[in-house]
C-alpha cells in the first residue's frame, strides 16, 4: 500500500470521530507498518472500547517483537476482557432482580422484545 494511504489511515486514527478511529485501526491492521506501532498505541487508549480493541488488534497483527509493546498489549487485553465480563456479570444480576420482581415469563418476554428477536 503507498505510504500516503497509510499516514491518511493514521491521522483518521488520531483525528477522526469514533467510528473513523475504529475503520482506520482496523485498517491499519492490515496495511500498518511498524511507524504505526505508536499511534496504535495511543489509540488503544480511547474512551470508545471498540476503537481500542481495533487497535490492540491492529498491534498483534503487525507483530512488533518489543517487549513493552507486548507486555503493554498484554494488559490492556486483559482490562477489556474484565471490562466486558463486568458488565455480563452486571447484565445477569439485573435480569434477577427484575425476574424477582415482575415475573419471570413476563422478564422473557421484555427482553425477547428487546433483542428483537
Amino acid at each position: 500500500m503507498h505510504a500516503n494511504a497509510v499516514d491518511k489511515l493514521e491521522y483518521a486514527l488520531k483525528h477522526g470521530n469514533y467510528k473513523t478511529r475504529q475503520l482506520a485501526a482496523e485498517a491499519l491492521e492490515h496495511v500498518g507498518r511498524p511507524s504505526s506501532v505508536p499511534i496504535l498505541l495511543h489509540a488503544m487508549n480511547d474512551k470508545i472500547q471498540n476503537v481500542s480493541i481495533a487497535a490492540l488488534n491492529a498491534l498483534e497483527s503487525l507483530g512488533c517483537n518489543d517487549e513493552l509493546v507486548i507486555s503493554i498489549t498484554r494488559k490492556r487485553f486483559n482490562w477489556v476482557k474484565e471490562i466486558r465480563e463486568k458488565k455480563e456479570k452486571q447484565s445477569g444480576q439485573r435480569e434477577k432482580t427484575i425476574t424477582s420482581i415482575v415475573g419471570s415469563a413476563r422478564v422473557k418476554r421484555i427482553l425477547k422484545w428487546l433483542r428483537n428477536d
